[in-house]
């Protein structure tokens, strides 16, 4: 694939790293993946890539973990503490579209539901995570 001037379109390599420690015992594991650009010709956006793959990380996690969701940058202490069972199922399917940057409607779209719902939802979602708004909760995540 190539863009103008026959230049080709970035790959983006994502490198998830997984540290657990079960019983004591650390356990460490890397997945190293290349994506390729969009079939349609548009640059893949990296941000976009993370954000999607946080939001299935968080699903997933939502519906099998009890225990609070820790954003944290490596080094640093503290972090953005998400307590995934105080989410409702819908919020937690509003909040996996809502850290890919979506708008309302777009999530209504998605969701089959009316932007006023979205709206009602990403409310409760900004509560929960004692954040302002939108800008707050994307600063927050980029930033862990």
């Amino acid at each position: 694939m190539t863009m103008g001037n026959n230049h080709p379109l970035p790959s983006i390599r994502l490198i998830l790293q997984f540290q657990v420690e079960y019983k004591g015992t650390p356990i460490q594991k890397q997945v190293m993946l290349d994506l390729e650009p969009e079939s349609s010709g548009a640059s893949t956006n990296p941000i976009r890539v993370v954000n999607r793959t946080v939001a299935t990380i968080l699903r997933v996690l939502g519906e099998t973990v009890q225990s609070p969701v820790v954003f944290q940058q490596e080094g640093q202490t503290g972090g953005m503490k998400v307590q995934l069972r105080d989410f409702t199922a819908r919020e937690m399917d509003v909040l996996t579209h809502l850290i890919t940057g979506a708008t309302n409607a777009q999530i209504a779209n998605l969701l089959g539901v009316s932007p006023n719902t979205v709206k009602y939802h990403v409310k409760n979602i900004l509560q929960k995570l004692h954040v302002k708004n939108r800008v707050e909760l994307a600063s927050k995540l980029n930033h862990y």
